[in-house]
């Protein structure tokens, strides 16, 4: 990552690829990107940064806002991944979504994550997340085809200077 243009304040994500690439092989397989969500030409996922905060137990909640939806199996694949928060404390962070049956607005906790802070300049600091790995709460969410601990693809987080914690 060059320190000669500026980074735009997001969490980047392509979830888990072969899952991705098994959608897109679907005859009726499709994703969409709405709500602050984007996608790169190589199906990384962005999500817009909203805020981060810090927490009682002295980590931060970093929020990210977007919507982003699989489908394929004429409806009997629908995967949503949405308003991505990364739960930080120290070096280990835990991604929830919107738990998309709650009816309360509550969240699931999807995957775990061990982070490291890769560069800090002018615009914020990076952060990589690797290894990410599947929560038991979050097998549900892919129809129990992965199960717990199943390795799902590396993410990267850009925070802003004034939301940067200390790395």
């Amino acid at each position: 990552m060059s320190q000669n243009h500026s980074v735009t304040p997001s969490l980047r994500w392509a979830i888990k690829r072969s899952f991705v690439d098994y959608v897109f092989r679907m005859p009726d397989g499709g994703g969409w990107v709405t709500d602050g969500a984007t996608a790169t030409e190589d199906n990384e996922l962005v999500y817009e940064w909203v805020r981060s905060e810090a927490t009682a137990d002295g980590g931060f909640l970093w929020a990210f806002r977007g919507d982003v939806r699989f489908s394929g199996h004429a409806g009997l694949l629908f995967v949503r991944v949405a308003d991505p928060w990364l739960s930080v404390l120290g070096d280990q962070a835990t991604l929830s979504v919107v738990d998309p049956i709650s009816e309360d607005g509550g969240r699931l906790d999807l995957v775990t994550v061990q982070l490291a802070p890769v560069e800090t300049s002018g615009d914020g600091t990076t952060w990589a997340g690797d290894p990410v790995s599947l929560t038991a709460a979050g097998v549900g969410l892919f129809n129990d085809v992965y199960v717990e601990g199943e390795l799902f693809a590396p993410l990267m987080v850009h925070l802003p200077p004034a939301d940067t914690p200390n790395p």
